[in-house]
């Protein structure tokens, strides 16, 4: 029986988070993806472990408080992937399921039958020890977590490659459908990084952590329907102004001294 480990806090700006054990993946899998009503903002995890952040920190024999800095990751424990896209999440559980992976698949807090916002966690084999170089080790996991969410179909939101990265457990406000949230879960497999991580030294994720032109980062209605209304000429004219600013109050102030 192998224990999965991660970083657990009672709200998202908790001063410190505590690492909690799951003795199997169904306990994992209830506690983070279970639906129950409540607010956004409470309980809360990392897909990492930390390590003491200093001896005032105490240890109940189980769990270790610690601050949530970059420097305390100690181990990547499990590869969360959000999707406020949209996406319909069916595609990913099928593609999960047929490589036999152990996962949760569960619905954000504003998820809605038609416009779907998803979080994926998915099992891994070994977690991914950070080890005494903590640049190389952010980079390294930064490519293996696009290279594999880019390899499952997840419309992912990139920011979540962060290693304290924050994501809330399950739960669903009082106008929620009962009947579109999406909770479903499998212990199958746990994803071996050894290949992925052989890939990413040798550059093959690269070029998914190029930023993508102005024109592709534009959001469409589907994506973000709040945001329907902006355009790349718009974004284009805003730019165009801030750089030009200067050259007009610098126009004035030269009138108003030398007027002829």
């Amino acid at each position: 029986m192998k224990i999965i480990s991660l970083a657990h806090g009672e709200r998202s700006r908790a001063r410190v988070f505590r690492n909690r054990n799951f003795h199997n993946w169904k306990e994992f899998a209830i506690y983070v993806g279970a639906p129950k009503p409540g607010e956004k903002e409470g309980e809360c995890f990392l897909q990492c472990t930390l390590k003491s952040s200093g001896p005032k920190q105490k240890a109940d024999g189980k769990t270790t408080a610690t601050n949530r800095f970059l420097e305390n990751v100690q181990a990547m424990s499990v590869l969360v992937y959000d999707v406020d896209t949209g996406q319909d999440p069916t595609g990913v559980i099928e593609k999960l399921k047929t490589e036999g992976l152990g996962f949760v698949a569960y619905s954000s807090f504003s998820d809605t039958s038609e416009f779907r916002k998803t979080r994926f966690c998915i099992k891994l084999s070994e977690p991914f020890a950070i080890g005494d170089d903590l640049r190389q080790a952010k980079l390294t996991w930064k490519q293996i977590y696009h290279g594999i969410g880019n390899h499952l179909g997840i419309e992912y939101d990139k920011a979540c490659s962060d290693l304290t990265r924050v994501f809330f457990t399950a739960r669903f406000p009082p106008e929620a459908d009962l009947d579109s949230r999406l909770f479903e879960w499998r212990d199958g497999a746990g994803l071996e990084l050894s290949a992925w991580i052989e890939r990413a030294d040798r550059g093959e994720f690269d070029h998914l952590l190029a930023k993508p032109p102005l024109s592709s980062r534009m959001t469409t209605q589907h994506e973000r329907p709040q945001s329907a209304n902006v355009t790349v000429e718009g974004v284009n004219l805003s730019r165009w102004a801030k750089a030009t600013a200067g050259k007009f109050l610098l126009n004035d102030i030269v009138r108003t001294n030398n007027p002829h």
